[in-house]
């Protein structure tokens, strides 16, 4: 660029000059944009938030590289000019007059004629009409429309993540390129007690009462995965019943409990775990919990409830009792006699001083779906156990505190 500028071209430059900074503030958004929208990109899967970061980027990317450009690329000097005119139709007139400028004295005359030629045809240039505009391609505002809707993006992006209403970078590309997570389940093991009439209807239900369960009462599992195994034990006047299940949200007894009258087995191990539904709610956090139920009925110790002293029934105690035929009470109002009598003819080895003869024979005793005597469970363990011993195996502990309890108190 020469340092003495031709004065002709003085209402020229500002045109020019003002084109060369607009040029270079489109090149700089166009680099600011693209290095803003990368730092906001990264700092979008780090912690830290990325909005400053990216606008200090613009901004201090822009104020240092637009002067740059201005000066080192687009700052029009007396030569830019004279291209720019003589596209107006002057056929290199003002390219030929500023490169004549340089020679010497003697060549004045010369330089004079082309100079007058080439004014001449610039006024009948702008007497036409033509004038000079600043002069910017439409493909060039392409690139920087794309830089700022990327570096504006961006940073709303990181805004958003910052106020977490969209997830980070590394949250979203873990969804999408990792495996689902890993779903667990909180599995509980409850206790709940009933009370049945003699005809094995439910009278009363007693929630956490009946027996405990031996084991993790509250486990965390995987979806598909395994539980540690329970024993459910039962408290004394107490049996286990069978295992089921339990519907928290629902009050009406009808739809909260569900027995499954084909698991009564005690011992339980729960494999291949999958919430379905029927025995699962999910809570307002999201967990999804998991219960089951060990169902208990009340056995009250039968000792001396179902005949008197030496085998003669009370008529009071006989009205108190539950029967199932309703016309015996009647009947057994002819005498002590008679009950007792008729006592001894249903059970003939009350005589001889066994005191659990009559009572397993009661129509008391139906306490599982209000027909089976609640022994035969007892004699189905112990058949269980001896299976086992005669085939060489090992009893495990719960048999042998089944046979024990039970068994072991009326040899």
């Amino acid at each position: 660029m020469k340092d003495n500028q031709n004065p002709m071209f003085d209402k020229f430059r500002k045109k020019l000059v003002a084109e060369a900074w607009l040029k270079s503030f489109m090149m700089c958004i166009v680099i600011a944009g693209a290095v803003s929208a990368t730092v906001a990109l990264i700092l979008w899967f780090t912690p830290v938030s990325g909005v400053w970061y990216a606008v200090g980027t613009l901004l201090g990317l822009t104020a240092v590289l637009m002067p740059l450009f201005y000066f080192l690329r687009y700052r029009p000097d007396d030569m830019a000019i004279a291209r720019r005119l003589d596209r107006m139709g002057l056929d290199e007139r003002m390219i030929t007059m500023t490169e004549f400028g340089t020679l010497s004295d003697e060549d004045n005359a010369m330089l004079a004629n082309q100079r007058a030629d080439a004014i001449k045809a610039l006024d009948d240039s702008v007497s036409a009409g033509k004038k000079l505009t600043i002069a910017i391609s439409g493909l060039a505002v392409i690139p920087v429309v794309a830089a700022l809707a990327l570096s504006g993006g961006m940073i709303t992006v990181n805004a958003l993540s910052d106020a977490e209403v969209i997830p980070g970078g590394n949250r979203v590309i873990g969804s999408i390129f990792t495996p689902e997570d890993e779903k667990f389940y909180t599995l509980n093991y409850r206790v709940v007690g009933l009370v049945l009439n003699s005809d094995g209807y439910v009278t009363e239900i007693c929630e956490d009462e009946g027996g405990f369960i031996d084991g993790d009462e509250e486990q965390l599992v995987v979806q598909g995965g395994s539980a540690m195994p329970v024993f459910a034990e039962a408290e004394d006047d107490w049996l286990f019943s069978c295992w089921g299940t339990i519907d928290v949200t629902k009050e009406d007894p009808n739809d909260r409990y569900h027995l499954n009258a084909d698991e009564k087995d005690p011992y339980r191990e729960d494999l291949n775990i999958i919430a379905d539904g029927a025995n699962s709610f999910i809570t307002e956090d999201g967990e999804t919990i998991i219960t089951y139920v060990a169902y208990y009925v009340y056995v009250p110790d039968s000792d001396g409830d179902s005949s008197g002293s030496d085998g003669e029934n009370d008529p009071n105690e006989d009205q108190d009792a539950p029967q199932d035929a309703p016309g015996d009470g009647d009947d057994s109002q002819g005498g002590d006699d008679n009950n007792s009598s008729s006592g001894d003819n249903s059970n003939p080895d009350a005589d001889d001083g066994d005191d659990g003869g009559g009572n397993y024979s009661s129509d008391k005793d139906n306490i599982i779906d209000g027909t089976q005597d609640y022994r035969e469970v007892y004699e189905q363990y112990l058949k269980e156990a001896l299976e086992i011993i005669n085939n060489g195996g090992e009893l495990p502990e719960f048999y042998k505190k089944i046979i024990e309890d039970y068994f072991g108190t009326i040899v």
